[in-house]
Protein backbone atom coordinates (compact mmCIF):
# COMPACT_ATOMS: atom_id res chain seq x y z
CA UNK A 1 0.00 0.00 0.00
CA UNK A 2 1.11 3.58 -0.66
CA UNK A 3 2.35 5.58 2.29
CA UNK A 4 2.00 9.28 2.98
CA UNK A 5 4.66 11.64 1.69
CA UNK A 6 6.04 14.51 3.82
CA UNK A 7 3.79 17.57 3.75
CA UNK A 8 5.28 19.95 1.22
CA UNK A 9 3.57 22.93 -0.38
CA UNK A 10 5.04 24.48 -3.52
CA UNK A 11 2.00 26.12 -5.13
CA UNK A 12 1.27 29.84 -5.14
CA UNK A 13 -2.26 30.71 -4.03
CA UNK A 14 -2.09 33.95 -6.02
CA UNK A 15 -2.29 31.89 -9.21
CA UNK A 16 -5.96 31.13 -8.56
CA UNK A 17 -8.29 33.76 -10.00
CA UNK A 18 -11.51 34.47 -8.03
CA UNK A 19 -13.83 32.67 -10.46
CA UNK A 20 -11.73 29.52 -10.51
CA UNK A 21 -11.48 29.59 -6.71
CA UNK A 22 -15.26 29.93 -6.42
CA UNK A 23 -15.80 26.96 -8.74
CA UNK A 24 -13.27 24.79 -6.91
CA UNK A 25 -14.55 25.83 -3.48
CA UNK A 26 -18.14 24.95 -4.33
CA UNK A 27 -17.06 21.63 -5.82
CA UNK A 28 -15.35 20.72 -2.56
CA UNK A 29 -18.46 21.71 -0.57
CA UNK A 30 -20.55 19.53 -2.88
CA UNK A 31 -18.25 16.59 -2.18
CA UNK A 32 -18.91 17.08 1.52
CA UNK A 33 -22.65 17.29 0.85
CA UNK A 34 -22.42 13.91 -0.90
CA UNK A 35 -20.60 12.49 2.13
CA UNK A 36 -23.33 13.94 4.34
CA UNK A 37 -25.99 12.13 2.31
CA UNK A 38 -24.02 8.90 2.57
CA UNK A 39 -24.26 9.13 6.36
CA UNK A 40 -28.01 9.81 6.28
CA UNK A 41 -28.66 6.92 3.89
CA UNK A 42 -26.60 4.33 5.77
CA UNK A 43 -26.72 5.24 9.48
CA UNK A 44 -28.76 2.98 11.74
CA UNK A 45 -29.84 5.23 14.64
CA UNK A 46 -32.45 7.98 14.68
CA UNK A 47 -30.05 10.50 16.25
CA UNK A 48 -27.73 10.25 13.25
CA UNK A 49 -30.00 9.34 10.33
CA UNK A 50 -33.04 11.43 11.31
CA UNK A 51 -31.88 14.11 13.75
CA UNK A 52 -28.58 14.69 11.88
CA UNK A 53 -26.43 14.95 15.00
CA UNK A 54 -23.24 14.61 12.98
CA UNK A 55 -20.83 16.50 10.74
CA UNK A 56 -18.43 15.81 7.89
CA UNK A 57 -15.41 17.94 7.03
CA UNK A 58 -12.63 18.07 4.47
CA UNK A 59 -9.17 19.02 5.72
CA UNK A 60 -6.08 19.63 3.66
CA UNK A 61 -2.83 17.63 3.93
CA UNK A 62 -1.86 19.68 7.01
CA UNK A 63 -5.17 18.81 8.71
CA UNK A 64 -6.46 22.37 8.40
CA UNK A 65 -10.26 22.49 8.22
CA UNK A 66 -11.28 23.50 4.70
CA UNK A 67 -14.90 22.76 3.80
CA UNK A 68 -17.91 21.12 5.41
CA UNK A 69 -21.32 19.91 4.33
CA UNK A 70 -23.93 22.66 4.32
CA UNK A 71 -26.03 20.86 6.96
CA UNK A 72 -23.16 19.80 9.21
CA UNK A 73 -23.23 20.78 12.88
CA UNK A 74 -21.05 23.87 13.02
CA UNK A 75 -19.53 23.25 16.46
CA UNK A 76 -18.50 19.73 15.40
CA UNK A 77 -16.66 20.99 12.33
CA UNK A 78 -14.97 23.65 14.46
CA UNK A 79 -13.47 20.83 16.54
CA UNK A 80 -12.69 18.07 14.01
CA UNK A 81 -9.41 19.60 12.70
CA UNK A 82 -7.99 19.92 16.22
CA UNK A 83 -8.95 16.32 16.98
CA UNK A 84 -7.29 15.19 13.76
CA UNK A 85 -4.04 16.94 14.55
CA UNK A 86 -4.01 15.38 18.02
CA UNK A 87 -4.57 11.91 16.54
CA UNK A 88 -1.74 12.51 14.07
CA UNK A 89 0.64 12.89 17.01
CA UNK A 90 -0.14 9.24 17.77
CA UNK A 91 -0.17 8.22 14.11
CA UNK A 92 2.20 10.51 12.17
CA UNK A 93 1.25 11.19 8.52
CA UNK A 94 4.30 9.37 7.13
CA UNK A 95 3.13 6.15 8.82
CA UNK A 96 -0.40 6.19 7.37
CA UNK A 97 -1.49 3.90 4.55
CA UNK A 98 -4.37 3.94 2.12
CA UNK A 99 -7.42 2.51 3.84
CA UNK A 100 -6.38 3.50 7.38
CA UNK A 101 -9.14 5.00 9.53
CA UNK A 102 -8.53 6.65 12.91
CA UNK A 103 -11.01 6.89 15.78
CA UNK A 104 -11.36 8.53 19.19
CA UNK A 105 -14.15 9.57 21.54
CA UNK A 106 -11.94 11.02 24.27
CA UNK A 107 -13.77 14.16 25.45
CA UNK A 108 -10.57 16.17 25.87
CA UNK A 109 -9.30 15.35 22.37
CA UNK A 110 -12.66 15.09 20.61
CA UNK A 111 -15.95 16.94 20.81
CA UNK A 112 -16.54 16.92 24.54
CA UNK A 113 -18.31 13.74 25.63
CA UNK A 114 -18.07 10.00 25.12
CA UNK A 115 -21.10 9.39 22.83
CA UNK A 116 -19.44 11.47 20.09
CA UNK A 117 -17.22 9.37 17.83
CA UNK A 118 -14.70 11.25 15.67
CA UNK A 119 -13.52 9.25 12.65
CA UNK A 120 -10.72 10.44 10.35
CA UNK A 121 -9.66 8.87 7.06
CA UNK A 122 -6.50 10.01 5.27
CA UNK A 123 -7.36 10.61 1.61
CA UNK A 124 -4.82 9.47 -0.97
CA UNK A 125 -4.63 10.30 -4.67
CA UNK A 126 -2.25 8.40 -6.91
CA UNK A 127 -0.31 7.24 -3.89
CA UNK A 128 0.02 10.67 -2.26
CA UNK A 129 -1.71 11.82 0.92
CA UNK A 130 -3.66 14.88 -0.19
CA UNK A 131 -6.30 15.44 2.52
CA UNK A 132 -8.13 14.10 5.55
CA UNK A 133 -11.85 13.38 5.73
CA UNK A 134 -13.22 13.92 9.24
CA UNK A 135 -16.60 12.81 10.51
CA UNK A 136 -18.10 13.14 13.99
CA UNK A 137 -21.41 11.78 15.21
CA UNK A 138 -23.37 11.25 18.40
CA UNK A 139 -24.02 7.51 18.53
CA UNK A 140 -27.03 6.12 20.41
CA UNK A 141 -25.09 4.52 23.27
CA UNK A 142 -21.57 4.26 24.67
CA UNK A 143 -22.29 2.24 27.82
CA UNK A 144 -22.08 3.68 31.33
CA UNK A 145 -24.97 5.29 33.16
CA UNK A 146 -28.21 5.84 31.26
CA UNK A 147 -28.68 9.24 32.87
CA UNK A 148 -27.37 12.42 31.32
CA UNK A 149 -26.25 13.96 34.59
CA UNK A 150 -25.85 11.28 37.27
CA UNK A 151 -22.16 10.40 36.85
CA UNK A 152 -19.52 11.79 39.21
CA UNK A 153 -16.62 11.24 36.81
CA UNK A 154 -16.07 10.30 33.18
CA UNK A 155 -15.36 6.66 34.10
CA UNK A 156 -19.03 6.20 35.01
CA UNK A 157 -20.14 7.57 31.65
CA UNK A 158 -19.08 4.71 29.39
CA UNK A 159 -16.31 3.43 27.15
CA UNK A 160 -13.44 5.83 26.39
CA UNK A 161 -11.33 5.11 23.32
CA UNK A 162 -8.05 6.94 22.95
CA UNK A 163 -6.84 7.50 19.36
CA UNK A 164 -6.68 4.15 17.59
CA UNK A 165 -7.02 2.60 14.14
CA UNK A 166 -10.35 0.97 13.44
CA UNK A 167 -9.25 0.14 9.90
CA UNK A 168 -5.70 -0.78 8.90
CA UNK A 169 -4.99 -0.61 5.17
CA UNK A 170 -8.68 -1.21 4.49
CA UNK A 171 -9.11 -4.10 6.93
CA UNK A 172 -11.30 -3.62 10.03
CA UNK A 173 -9.57 -3.79 13.39
CA UNK A 174 -11.77 -6.47 14.93
CA UNK A 175 -10.21 -6.11 18.38
CA UNK A 176 -11.39 -2.50 18.72
CA UNK A 177 -14.76 -3.19 17.11
CA UNK A 178 -15.41 -6.13 19.46
CA UNK A 179 -14.47 -4.04 22.51
CA UNK A 180 -16.88 -1.35 21.35
CA UNK A 181 -19.69 -3.83 20.67
CA UNK A 182 -19.24 -5.50 24.05
CA UNK A 183 -19.62 -2.24 25.96
CA UNK A 184 -22.78 -0.74 24.44
CA UNK A 185 -26.43 -1.65 24.83
CA UNK A 186 -27.33 -1.54 21.14
CA UNK A 187 -24.20 -2.74 19.29
CA UNK A 188 -25.92 -3.11 15.92
CA UNK A 189 -26.91 0.56 15.99
CA UNK A 190 -23.55 1.83 17.25
CA UNK A 191 -21.47 -0.24 14.83
CA UNK A 192 -23.89 0.58 12.03
CA UNK A 193 -23.43 4.29 12.66
CA UNK A 194 -19.66 3.89 12.86
CA UNK A 195 -19.58 2.08 9.51
CA UNK A 196 -21.73 4.83 7.99
CA UNK A 197 -19.09 7.40 9.00
CA UNK A 198 -16.37 5.30 7.39
CA UNK A 199 -18.50 4.87 4.26
CA UNK A 200 -19.03 8.63 4.02
CA UNK A 201 -15.28 9.23 4.19
CA UNK A 202 -14.76 6.62 1.48
CA UNK A 203 -17.28 8.40 -0.76
CA UNK A 204 -15.54 11.72 -0.14
CA UNK A 205 -12.09 10.30 -0.89
CA UNK A 206 -13.29 8.85 -4.20
CA UNK A 207 -15.00 12.06 -5.27
CA UNK A 208 -12.01 14.13 -4.23
CA UNK A 209 -9.87 12.03 -6.56
CA UNK A 210 -12.35 12.61 -9.40
CA UNK A 211 -12.20 16.36 -8.75
CA UNK A 212 -8.40 16.40 -8.84
CA UNK A 213 -8.41 14.49 -12.12
CA UNK A 214 -11.01 16.85 -13.62
CA UNK A 215 -9.06 19.92 -12.51
CA UNK A 216 -5.69 18.53 -13.53
CA UNK A 217 -4.33 18.98 -9.99
CA UNK A 218 -2.10 16.75 -7.90
CA UNK A 219 -3.39 18.02 -4.54
CA UNK A 220 -5.60 20.70 -2.96
CA UNK A 221 -2.93 22.74 -1.20
CA UNK A 222 -3.13 25.70 -3.57
CA UNK A 223 -6.91 25.80 -3.18
CA UNK A 224 -6.59 25.42 0.57
CA UNK A 225 -4.18 28.33 0.90
CA UNK A 226 -6.40 30.57 -1.21
CA UNK A 227 -9.48 29.69 0.88
CA UNK A 228 -7.58 30.25 4.11
CA UNK A 229 -6.15 33.60 3.00
CA UNK A 230 -9.53 34.92 1.83
CA UNK A 231 -11.38 33.65 4.91
CA UNK A 232 -8.92 35.03 7.44
CA UNK A 233 -8.83 38.38 5.67
CA UNK A 234 -12.63 38.59 5.63
CA UNK A 235 -12.92 37.83 9.34
CA UNK A 236 -10.23 40.37 10.19
CA UNK A 237 -12.10 43.01 8.20
CA UNK A 238 -15.32 42.17 10.07
CA UNK A 239 -13.62 42.40 13.47
CA UNK A 240 -11.96 45.68 12.52
CA UNK A 241 -15.39 47.27 12.08
CA UNK A 242 -16.08 46.78 15.80
CA UNK A 243 -14.68 49.65 17.90
CA UNK A 244 -11.64 48.47 19.83
CA UNK A 245 -12.40 47.98 23.48
CA UNK A 246 -13.56 45.50 26.10
CA UNK A 247 -17.14 44.28 26.32
CA UNK A 248 -18.56 42.19 29.17
CA UNK A 249 -21.67 40.18 29.87
CA UNK A 250 -22.84 37.22 31.95
CA UNK A 251 -25.80 34.83 31.96
CA UNK A 252 -27.22 32.55 34.61
CA UNK A 253 -28.03 29.02 33.47
CA UNK A 254 -29.57 25.92 35.01
CA UNK A 255 -27.25 24.12 37.40
CA UNK A 256 -28.02 20.60 38.57
CA UNK A 257 -30.77 19.59 36.10
CA UNK A 258 -32.53 17.23 38.53
CA UNK A 259 -32.75 19.99 41.14
CA UNK A 260 -33.44 23.12 39.16
CA UNK A 261 -37.13 22.32 38.61
CA UNK A 262 -37.77 20.75 42.01
CA UNK A 263 -39.35 22.72 44.87
CA UNK A 264 -37.55 20.41 47.32
CA UNK A 265 -34.10 21.79 46.49
CA UNK A 266 -32.63 25.25 46.51
CA UNK A 267 -31.67 26.62 43.08
CA UNK A 268 -28.23 25.53 41.92
CA UNK A 269 -27.45 27.97 39.08
CA UNK A 270 -24.23 28.32 37.13
CA UNK A 271 -22.75 31.49 35.72
CA UNK A 272 -21.21 32.01 32.30
CA UNK A 273 -19.21 35.24 32.33
CA UNK A 274 -17.40 36.61 29.29
CA UNK A 275 -15.05 39.45 28.39
CA UNK A 276 -14.74 40.19 24.67
CA UNK A 277 -11.68 42.28 23.84
CA UNK A 278 -11.33 43.81 20.38
CA UNK A 279 -7.95 45.15 19.32
CA UNK A 280 -7.95 46.25 15.70
CA UNK A 281 -8.57 43.16 13.59
CA UNK A 282 -8.13 40.66 16.44
CA UNK A 283 -10.52 39.47 19.14
CA UNK A 284 -10.07 37.66 22.44
CA UNK A 285 -13.04 35.97 24.11
CA UNK A 286 -12.26 35.22 27.75
CA UNK A 287 -14.70 33.33 29.98
CA UNK A 288 -12.94 34.31 33.20
CA UNK A 289 -15.40 34.42 36.10
CA UNK A 290 -17.40 31.43 34.86
CA UNK A 291 -18.52 28.92 37.50
CA UNK A 292 -16.06 26.18 38.54
CA UNK A 293 -16.37 22.59 37.33
CA UNK A 294 -18.55 20.30 39.41
CA UNK A 295 -18.77 16.62 40.29
CA UNK A 296 -22.41 16.98 41.36
CA UNK A 297 -23.75 16.78 37.81
CA UNK A 298 -22.31 15.95 34.40
CA UNK A 299 -22.68 19.48 33.04
CA UNK A 300 -18.99 20.29 32.49
CA UNK A 301 -17.58 21.29 29.12
CA UNK A 302 -14.11 20.97 27.65
CA UNK A 303 -12.15 23.88 26.18
CA UNK A 304 -12.48 22.59 22.61
CA UNK A 305 -16.27 22.49 22.92
CA UNK A 306 -16.32 26.01 24.35
CA UNK A 307 -14.14 27.27 21.51
CA UNK A 308 -16.37 25.52 18.96
CA UNK A 309 -19.54 27.08 20.36
CA UNK A 310 -17.88 30.51 20.51
CA UNK A 311 -16.63 30.28 16.94
CA UNK A 312 -20.10 29.24 15.77
CA UNK A 313 -21.70 32.29 17.37
CA UNK A 314 -19.10 34.73 16.06
CA UNK A 315 -19.23 33.37 12.54
CA UNK A 316 -23.01 33.79 12.52
CA UNK A 317 -22.68 37.37 13.77
CA UNK A 318 -19.70 38.60 11.77
CA UNK A 319 -19.30 36.63 8.51
CA UNK A 320 -22.53 34.69 7.87
CA UNK A 321 -22.01 34.49 4.10
CA UNK A 322 -18.54 32.87 4.05
CA UNK A 323 -18.58 29.04 3.99
CA UNK A 324 -17.24 27.81 7.31
CA UNK A 325 -13.59 26.82 7.52
CA UNK A 326 -10.91 26.85 10.17
CA UNK A 327 -9.03 29.91 8.91
CA UNK A 328 -11.98 32.15 9.80
CA UNK A 329 -11.10 31.77 13.46
CA UNK A 330 -7.37 32.57 13.33
CA UNK A 331 -7.93 36.17 14.50
CA UNK A 332 -10.02 34.96 17.47
CA UNK A 333 -8.53 33.63 20.70
CA UNK A 334 -10.83 31.78 23.08
CA UNK A 335 -9.83 31.50 26.74
CA UNK A 336 -11.56 29.72 29.61
CA UNK A 337 -10.13 29.17 33.09
CA UNK A 338 -8.86 25.64 33.61
CA UNK A 339 -11.12 23.99 36.15
CA UNK A 340 -14.25 25.90 35.10
CA UNK A 341 -17.42 24.41 33.63
CA UNK A 342 -16.19 25.62 30.22
CA UNK A 343 -12.70 24.09 30.54
CA UNK A 344 -13.03 21.18 32.91
CA UNK A 345 -10.22 18.87 33.94
CA UNK A 346 -10.02 15.11 33.55
CA UNK A 347 -11.87 13.09 34.84
CA UNK A 348 -14.81 15.49 35.31
CA UNK A 349 -18.21 14.14 34.21
CA UNK A 350 -19.16 15.63 30.83
CA UNK A 351 -22.04 13.61 29.36
CA UNK A 352 -24.61 16.42 29.63
CA UNK A 353 -22.13 19.15 28.72
CA UNK A 354 -24.33 20.78 26.09
CA UNK A 355 -26.75 21.97 28.78
CA UNK A 356 -23.93 24.41 29.60
CA UNK A 357 -22.06 24.98 26.34
CA UNK A 358 -25.12 25.86 24.25
CA UNK A 359 -25.47 29.06 26.29
CA UNK A 360 -22.08 30.45 25.22
CA UNK A 361 -23.71 32.37 22.38
CA UNK A 362 -26.00 34.21 24.81
CA UNK A 363 -23.01 35.52 26.73
CA UNK A 364 -21.07 36.50 23.59
CA UNK A 365 -24.05 38.18 21.91
CA UNK A 366 -24.90 39.97 25.13
CA UNK A 367 -21.38 41.37 25.35
CA UNK A 368 -21.46 42.69 21.77
CA UNK A 369 -25.08 43.87 21.77
CA UNK A 370 -24.43 47.54 22.43
CA UNK A 371 -21.68 47.91 19.83
CA UNK A 372 -23.07 45.78 16.94
CA UNK A 373 -26.81 45.53 17.74
CA UNK A 374 -27.80 44.58 14.19
CA UNK A 375 -25.57 41.49 14.25
CA UNK A 376 -26.60 39.77 17.48
CA UNK A 377 -29.55 37.67 18.57
CA UNK A 378 -31.59 37.15 21.73
CA UNK A 379 -31.49 33.86 23.62
CA UNK A 380 -32.92 30.70 22.09
CA UNK A 381 -35.07 28.03 23.72
CA UNK A 382 -32.39 25.33 23.90
CA UNK A 383 -33.32 21.98 22.35
CA UNK A 384 -34.72 19.16 24.48
CA UNK A 385 -33.06 15.78 23.96
CA UNK A 386 -34.92 12.57 24.81
CA UNK A 387 -33.41 9.08 24.72
CA UNK A 388 -36.16 6.46 24.73
CA UNK A 389 -34.95 2.97 25.54
CA UNK A 390 -36.07 -0.37 26.90
CA UNK A 391 -36.90 -3.86 25.68
CA UNK A 392 -39.64 -5.16 23.42
CA UNK A 393 -41.64 -8.13 24.77
CA UNK A 394 -39.36 -10.57 22.90
CA UNK A 395 -36.27 -9.11 24.60
CA UNK A 396 -34.94 -7.05 21.69
CA UNK A 397 -33.72 -3.67 22.92
CA UNK A 398 -35.06 -0.43 21.50
CA UNK A 399 -33.30 2.91 21.47
CA UNK A 400 -34.48 6.09 19.80
CA UNK A 401 -33.66 9.77 20.12
CA UNK A 402 -35.98 12.74 19.89
CA UNK A 403 -34.39 16.21 19.61
CA UNK A 404 -37.08 18.86 19.87
CA UNK A 405 -36.52 22.58 19.32
CA UNK A 406 -37.74 25.61 21.19
CA UNK A 407 -38.01 29.07 19.63
CA UNK A 408 -35.05 31.02 18.27
CA UNK A 409 -34.21 34.43 19.69
CA UNK A 410 -35.24 37.57 17.84
CA UNK A 411 -32.91 39.77 15.77
CA UNK A 412 -33.00 43.51 15.20
CA UNK A 413 -34.72 43.19 11.81
CA UNK A 414 -37.00 40.19 12.28
CA UNK A 415 -38.78 37.94 14.75
CA UNK A 416 -37.11 34.72 15.80
CA UNK A 417 -37.82 31.47 13.97
CA UNK A 418 -40.56 29.28 15.39
CA UNK A 419 -39.60 25.78 16.62
CA UNK A 420 -36.04 25.79 15.28
CA UNK A 421 -32.64 24.99 16.74
CA UNK A 422 -29.76 27.35 17.39
CA UNK A 423 -26.77 27.17 17.67
CA UNK A 424 -27.15 23.53 16.64
CA UNK A 425 -29.22 22.62 13.59
CA UNK A 426 -30.45 19.14 14.40
CA UNK A 427 -34.02 18.12 13.52
CA UNK A 428 -36.73 16.07 15.17
CA UNK A 429 -37.22 12.47 14.07
CA UNK A 430 -40.44 11.94 12.06
CA UNK A 431 -43.37 10.76 14.17
CA UNK A 432 -43.91 7.66 12.03
CA UNK A 433 -40.33 6.48 12.53
CA UNK A 434 -40.42 7.15 16.28
CA UNK A 435 -43.68 5.25 16.76
CA UNK A 436 -42.40 2.32 14.69
CA UNK A 437 -39.29 1.96 16.84
CA UNK A 438 -40.51 2.53 20.41
CA UNK A 439 -43.78 1.72 22.26
CA UNK A 440 -44.90 5.35 22.47
CA UNK A 441 -47.39 7.54 20.65
CA UNK A 442 -46.74 11.21 19.96
CA UNK A 443 -50.19 12.53 20.83
CA UNK A 444 -49.58 16.24 20.25
CA UNK A 445 -46.94 18.43 18.66
CA UNK A 446 -48.05 22.05 18.57
CA UNK A 447 -46.59 25.53 18.70
CA UNK A 448 -47.11 27.68 21.81
CA UNK A 449 -47.94 31.29 20.84
CA UNK A 450 -47.60 32.57 24.42
CA UNK A 451 -44.07 31.19 24.80
CA UNK A 452 -42.25 33.88 22.80
CA UNK A 453 -40.42 36.72 24.48
CA UNK A 454 -41.91 40.12 23.66
CA UNK A 455 -39.99 43.08 22.33
CA UNK A 456 -39.68 45.33 19.30
CA UNK A 457 -39.12 41.97 17.62
CA UNK A 458 -40.57 38.82 19.19
CA UNK A 459 -38.77 35.57 19.83
CA UNK A 460 -39.84 32.45 17.95
CA UNK A 461 -42.51 30.18 19.40
CA UNK A 462 -41.66 27.07 21.39
CA UNK A 463 -43.69 23.89 21.20
CA UNK A 464 -45.59 21.30 23.24
CA UNK A 465 -44.94 17.57 22.87
CA UNK A 466 -47.17 14.95 24.47
CA UNK A 467 -46.02 11.31 24.58
CA UNK A 468 -48.14 8.39 25.76
CA UNK A 469 -47.30 4.73 26.17
CA UNK A 470 -48.68 2.35 23.55
CA UNK A 471 -49.60 -1.15 24.72
CA UNK A 472 -48.18 -2.79 27.82
CA UNK A 473 -44.44 -2.26 27.29
CA UNK A 474 -42.74 0.23 29.63
CA UNK A 475 -40.36 2.78 28.13
CA UNK A 476 -37.60 4.62 29.97
CA UNK A 477 -36.92 8.20 28.91
CA UNK A 478 -33.62 9.87 29.71
CA UNK A 479 -34.02 13.58 29.10
CA UNK A 480 -31.81 16.63 28.76
CA UNK A 481 -34.13 19.57 29.42
CA UNK A 482 -32.84 23.13 29.49
CA UNK A 483 -34.18 26.53 30.57
CA UNK A 484 -36.12 25.00 33.46
CA UNK A 485 -34.84 27.60 35.90
CA UNK A 486 -33.68 30.44 33.66
CA UNK A 487 -35.62 31.31 30.47
CA UNK A 488 -34.01 32.32 27.17
CA UNK A 489 -32.95 35.91 27.77
CA UNK A 490 -34.11 38.89 25.78
CA UNK A 491 -31.57 41.36 24.45
CA UNK A 492 -31.36 45.18 24.45
CA UNK A 493 -34.54 45.49 26.51
CA UNK A 494 -36.40 42.52 25.05
CA UNK A 495 -38.29 40.22 27.38
CA UNK A 496 -37.29 36.60 28.02
CA UNK A 497 -39.07 33.58 26.61
CA UNK A 498 -40.84 31.09 28.84
CA UNK A 499 -39.42 28.29 30.94
CA UNK A 500 -39.27 24.64 29.92
CA UNK A 501 -41.74 22.53 31.89
CA UNK A 502 -42.24 18.77 32.24
CA UNK A 503 -45.53 17.22 33.39
CA UNK A 504 -46.11 13.53 34.14
CA UNK A 505 -49.79 12.59 34.14
CA UNK A 506 -50.67 16.22 34.74
CA UNK A 507 -48.24 16.85 37.60
CA UNK A 508 -44.88 18.67 37.55
CA UNK A 509 -41.95 16.29 37.15
CA UNK A 510 -38.41 17.27 38.17
CA UNK A 511 -36.08 14.26 37.63
CA UNK A 512 -34.39 13.71 34.27
CA UNK A 513 -35.15 9.97 34.02
CA UNK A 514 -38.62 8.46 33.98
CA UNK A 515 -39.99 5.01 33.20
CA UNK A 516 -43.40 5.33 31.61
CA UNK A 517 -45.80 2.55 32.54
CA UNK A 518 -48.86 1.57 30.49
CA UNK A 519 -51.27 4.51 30.38
CA UNK A 520 -48.73 7.13 31.42
CA UNK A 521 -48.50 10.43 29.56
CA UNK A 522 -45.67 12.96 29.69
CA UNK A 523 -45.83 16.55 28.42
CA UNK A 524 -42.95 18.82 27.49
CA UNK A 525 -43.47 22.56 26.97
CA UNK A 526 -40.41 24.03 25.29
CA UNK A 527 -39.61 27.74 25.66
CA UNK A 528 -39.85 30.39 23.01
CA UNK A 529 -36.96 32.67 22.16
CA UNK A 530 -36.17 35.96 23.82
CA UNK A 531 -37.35 39.28 22.42
CA UNK A 532 -35.21 42.02 20.84
CA UNK A 533 -35.53 45.62 22.03
CA UNK A 534 -38.14 47.16 24.32
CA UNK A 535 -41.81 46.42 23.76
CA UNK A 536 -43.23 49.31 21.63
Amino acid sequence: MARAEPLVRASNAAELDPITLEVYWNRLITIMDEADLAVVRTAMSTIVAESRDFAVMLMDANAVGLTQAVLSLAHFTAMIPRTTRLMLKRFPPETLQEGDVLLTNDPWQGTGHLPDLTVVRPAFHKGKLVAYIGTAAHVPDIGGTITYFGAHDVFEEGLRLMPCKIYRAGEPNQDVLEILAANVRVPELVLGDLRSLVAAATVAERQLGEFLDDAGLSDIQEISTAIQDLSERTMREAIAKIPSGTYRHSVLIDGHPDRSASPDHAPDPHLIAVKVSVDGDRMTVDFEGTSPETRNAAVNGTWALTAGETHTALKAALVPDIPSNEALFRPIEVLAPEGSILNCRFPSPVKGRSITSLHCHEAVFGALAETIPDQVQAGTGIALILVIHGQHPGGKPFNSFLIAAGGVGALSQRDGLNVANFPINTSIAPTEILENQVPLLLMRKEMLPDSRGRGRRQGGMGQRLVLRTAGQTPATITMRPNNRQFPPPGILGGEPGTLCTVMLNGHPYAPTVVTLQPGDEITFDLPGGGGFGPVP
